[in-house]
């Protein structure tokens, strides 16, 4: 993990220019394949946030089996950002974001609770971060993310901010799942193995189901250079020669 937040400036300057619909913003932070630095990113930005912000920051992480934006803050560098609390249900009274296969008794019963989806107050920031309890599965369930349209409207009533981490679209579509109840996405792309071209594929799919884009980030990943650089996609970039 990299923190990234003396870098997001211009993210956050296009974020705030965002109108949140019905309660808090809700940005979302997408690649096309691993390793672009997605939840550096996300986690960076929520941090960001969290220090503007009036109310609660809900960092939302949309890979629900790895949860990988809750461990970023049990290693360094966000460990530092104060320990996690205990969970708390994150259900908000909604339809669940996951489903379960096979579905058990329990779960069953439990449905509209949703209490796998819990949340963790990091120290004693104004910042959660989702985790879905994993350790409550089964050995032979598996889950998937289903987008749950009644729950994001909840999270803008009790956030000033939602960042939420999507899995790489190599891996999920849950980010394109939930494009649509975004007010901006942002897109990752790792410098010098994503061409330009790629970019404006990945900005296509998510205009395609229905999400904005809001800008891009681009992740320098030589071991002398960790940064990231912000800017704007449009349909007629290119990469660059050299």
């Amino acid at each position: 993990m990299r923190d990234f937040r003396p870098d997001l400036g211009t993210v956050e300057r296009t974020a705030k220019r965002l109108s949140g619909h019905d309660g808090g913003r809700a940005l979302m932070f997408l690649a096309s394949d691993d390793g672009a630095g997605t939840t550096s990113a996300a986690v960076s930005m929520a941090l960001r946030a969290e220090a503007i912000a009036a109310r609660a920051v809900w960092l939302v992480d949309l890979d629900l089996t790895e949860n990988s934006a809750f461990k970023a803050f049990q290693a360094p560098p966000f460990e530092e950002e104060g320990a996690l609390s205990r969970p708390y249900d994150a259900s908000l009274g909604k339809a669940p974001i996951y489903a379960l296969s096979p579905e058990t008794r329990l779960e069953a019963e439990a449905r509209g609770s949703a209490k796998l989806l819990c949340v963790h107050q990091v120290g004693a920031r104004r910042l959660l971060v989702t985790r879905l309890r994993t350790e409550r599965l089964e050995p032979a369930q598996r889950i998937r993310f289903r987008d749950s349209p009644d729950w994001w409207p909840a999270v803008r009533t009790a956030a000033d901010w939602i960042i939420v981490d999507a899995p790489s679209l190599s891996r999920s579509g849950a980010g394109l799942a939930v494009a649509r109840h975004m007010d901006g996405v942002i897109l990752v792309l790792r410098a010098g193995q994503t061409a330009a071209d790629d970019g404006v594929s990945l900005r296509r799919e998510v205009e395609g189901a229905g999400g904005r884009v809001a800008g891009l980030v681009l992740n320098a990943m030589d071991p002398m250079v960790h940064r990231l650089t912000a800017g704007r996609l449009r349909a007629g970039d290119r990469a660059s020669g050299g």
